[in-house]
């Protein structure tokens, strides 16, 4: 009977949810319940175990060493050899001030359900009340760790698999008010150069600026490399006492402080002293103020040569997956790692030299000492958030897009046996196969011929169950009859056109000085013209073709009008009129 009744609860889950864009759809189309399953895992003895309680145990006792305090000398000390920016009293004052039943209202509203904000005067109460014990309820502090296995990486291995922390909903809320709070300041304390995790910064900047400066064409000048670090677990490495003291030396009240406290007190299952838990809205952001220091102490030191172009120096372009662009390696990299191997000590964050790789941009590099180096030299590619990088922009698309073609054919080939309607298809396009495509839309800036958009649509008549097609006009939205089904051309043109929005907004007054540095390398390219000049007049088409080896753009005529009238005028070609015009105005 207890069968039947679980068989007709679970018969009834996929009539109801199945067709929807909701997790259940995602999971039939990943096949994610059975790939997360763990059967079995290496002791650290080596030994193979396939009990489930005994690979439990191997677990808790790996992340319980994992979060011991490692940290070594005076982090406050450390942290005064660097000139860190301060918050203003105001935001000292806004961050500090009292929590608000709005702020809640607002955070409960972020989550997926949103109909608990009844529940907000209690809530705030219980919030105001632990603020005075310096401790919230111990089960808030409970949280249920989920491991997803890293792509490519041995299944019995302990280190292969991510750990997120399933954190109670209570306690999200707090880190959540706190989180919105930081972001509306977190801008003033931490560089452009860092965008990983900060409001109104992307990864395309980072992405864009490093293929700009990989192409660039390096003739009679010092050697030049892209070093890419991989952190080692960057996120569960952070010690707490580092984050606390960190905060207070970039100016953090103590209210602030003391909620931060409150959120990172001792677990009772197991003690932790270390790690941002990767579930929790405020990790991200106290991680990219964890890590700032370090950036600060790159930037300044001067035996740490960078590389110029368009006037601008490139050292350090941050996100969580570090990059560091050097001048003269034989000189910089030895002070890098004594930098790096300093700041491990002090914050708990450490390298895995083994999965780092450098990248010569030149052909100047000593052999016998790139030899030398603790980390693999790579000759083809490099891959950055995602991203693979080539050496050679020609082959970018075969790396980037043909693979990602492939793997789309197999879970087409995968789905045909799922029970999905013709919105349910429409659906798992939209949730699975164009986030596939369009981040690498946004970050790689080369022309996709049309054929390839072509190729896509041809494998769509799969939503018909394979079958001829009975209505032709299913892109529509659906006020205009259609199902909304994307199009992938469409995508490509608007993640193109927002990076040529930064191309007409670098003129205007009062933004220059907070505008991505990929843009100085690209407006760098332009000779006797400008970036506003080449898509606002008749030229731009042709002249939009090439920015050094990179093709970028082409279908303008299919975008709305970027530059104004006097844009388009011909001497809007000749960049010193448009610089002797802007002094004018």
């Amino acid at each position: 009977m207890h069968v039947s009744l679980s068989l007709l609860i679970v018969k009834q889950r996929y009539f109801e949810f199945g067709d929807k864009p909701q997790r259940l759809l995602v999971r039939q189309l990943r096949g994610f319940q059975a790939n997360r399953a763990i059967h079995q895992i290496k002791s650290p003895s080596g030994v193979l175990i396939t009990d489930p309680i005994a690979i439990n145990d191997c677990f808790r006792e790996y992340y319980e060493k994992l979060y011991q305090t490692k940290a070594k000398g005076d982090v406050k000390t450390w942290l005064k050899n660097f000139k860190l920016p301060k918050l203003d009293e105001a935001a000292q004052r806004a961050l500090d001030s009292e929590l608000t039943s709005e702020e809640i209202i607002d955070s409960i509203k972020s989550f997926p359900s949103t109909k608990n904000y009844k529940i907000t005067p209690l809530l705030l109460r219980m919030f105001i009340h632990s603020t005075k014990l310096g401790t919230l309820p111990k089960t808030l502090y409970a949280a249920h760790i989920s491991l997803l296995l890293k792509p490519g990486r041995d299944k019995t291995d302990l280190s292969s698999y991510r750990p997120i922390a399933l954190l109670n909903t209570d306690l999200k809320i707090l880190s959540t008010v706190l989180a919105n709070r930081l972001k509306q300041y977190i801008t003033s304390i931490i560089h452009p150069d860092q965008t990983g995790f900060i409001p109104n910064r992307f990864s395309f900047f980072n992405v864009r600026r490093l293929m700009d400066i990989i192409y660039h064409k390096y003739h009679g000048v010092s050697a030049q490399g892209v070093l890419s670090l991989d952190a080692e677990k960057a996120f569960d490495q952070v010690e707490w006492g580092y984050i606390i003291a960190t905060l207070k030396e970039f100016g953090f009240g103590h209210a602030f402080i003391s909620w931060v406290q409150m959120l990172f007190e001792q677990s009772p299952y197991f003690s932790l002293y270390r790690g941002t838990c990767q579930g929790c809205p405020l990790s991200p952001l106290l991680f990219s103020i964890a890590i700032e220091p370090l950036a600060i102490s790159i930037r300044e030191d001067e035996n740490i040569k960078p590389i110029i172009l368009g006037g601008v120096e490139h050292k350090l372009p941050l996100y969580a997956d570090d990059i560091i662009l050097l001048s003269e390696p034989e000189q910089s990299i030895p002070h890098l790692l004594k930098l790096i191997g300093l700041f491990s000590e002090k914050s708990g964050y450490t390298i895995n030299w083994q999965k780092s790789e450098f990248m010569a941009l030149s052909a100047n590099h000593n052999p016998r000492f790139l030899r030398s180096l603790p980390f693999k030299i790579s000759t083809v590619k490099i891959k950055y958030l995602g991203i693979e990088v080539t050496k050679n922009p020609n082959v970018l698309f075969k790396h980037n897009f043909a693979e990602k073609m492939n793997r789309l054919k197999q879970d087409i080939d995968r789905g045909r046996i799922l029970p999905l309607s013709l919105i349910g298809w429409v659906n798992a396009i939209k949730m699975v196969s164009l986030p596939r495509f369009f981040y690498p839309f946004q970050n790689i800036p080369i022309f996709i011929p049309k054929s390839f958009f072509e190729s896509l649509d041809s494998i769509m008549p799969f939503i018909w169950g394979f079958k001829t097609h009975r209505i032709s006009k299913i892109h529509k939205p659906r006020s205009l009859g259609g199902l909304g089904l994307p199009c992938f051309l469409h995508y490509y043109w608007v993640a193109n056109a927002r990076a040529l929005a930064y191309w007409q907004y670098g003129y205007k007054e009062g933004i220059s000085l907070d505008l991505p540095p990929w843009l100085a390398v690209e407006k760098d390219l332009i000779v006797d013209s400008s970036l506003l000049a080449l898509f606002s007049s008749p030229r731009a088409p042709s002249a939009l073709k090439k920015l050094g080896k990179l093709a970028i753009f082409q279908n303008l005529s299919y975008l709305p009008q970027f530059g104004t009238i006097i844009h388009s005028h011909p001497l809007y070609l000749i960049v010193h009129f448009v610089t002797g015009l802007k002094k004018a105005l």
